[in-house]
């Protein structure tokens, strides 16, 4: 115990005649304290901004793959009889252009098979409506050309399509529209 009050004896002798060593050691331990405290604010911000921005990229996602569903969807139950549908389709049809970055293959394959289905409802439901105009206006009232089977039958079936992709469009889509699930 004598010992240790001969060094703090010591120490303290030191300390008083010779005060600037201490001064700068004391304040050299202060600006590293500083430092320190300072780097983990500034490493709590900086992975608060970082997943402030990871939650704005999913949040960016989402938003555009619910546009192209939304778009898809909108294709199925599109009402093909108004003037003005093949704008609107056309329209649709351009918001999933960027389908191919934000969805896997089968996703796309889909989507493509209802734009294609939506593109042979409304041709033939239009050539049908120009061969039934056509017949009126020579008094035709013969049976159904060959053509005019031909255009029933595409449009039957692309409507068939549609509606059948109308009932998997939830089940297709839902992993992706997820906010959990985006990666």
């Amino acid at each position: 115990m004598v010992f240790m009050l001969d060094i703090l004896s010591d120490v303290w002798c030191f300390v008083k005649n010779n005060p600037q060593p201490v001064a700068t050691l004391v304040a050299s331990g202060v600006a590293v304290w500083v430092t320190w405290r300072f780097q983990n604010i500034q490493a709590k911000i900086a992975q608060a901004q970082a997943d402030t921005a990871g939650h704005k990229l999913k949040l960016e996602l989402y938003e555009r793959r619910y546009r192209v569903y939304e778009a898809i969807h909108r294709i199925t139950i599109l009402n093909y009889n108004l003037k003005d549908h093949e704008f609107e389709f056309n329209a649709l049809v351009h918001q999933t252009k960027e389908i191919k970055f934000l969805f896997s293959d089968d996703i796309i394959d889909f989507a493509n098979k209802v734009i294609s289905a939506g593109r042979s409802f409304n041709m033939s439901h239009w050539h049908l409506h120009s061969l039934e105009r056509q017949n009126l206006e020579m008094d035709i009232r013969e049976p159904a050309s060959s053509q005019m089977k031909a255009s029933l039958e595409t449009k039957t079936k692309a409507l068939a399509i549609l509606d059948n992709a109308r009932d998997q469009i939830i089940p297709k889509f839902s992993p992706y529209l997820s906010f959990e699930t985006i990666k």
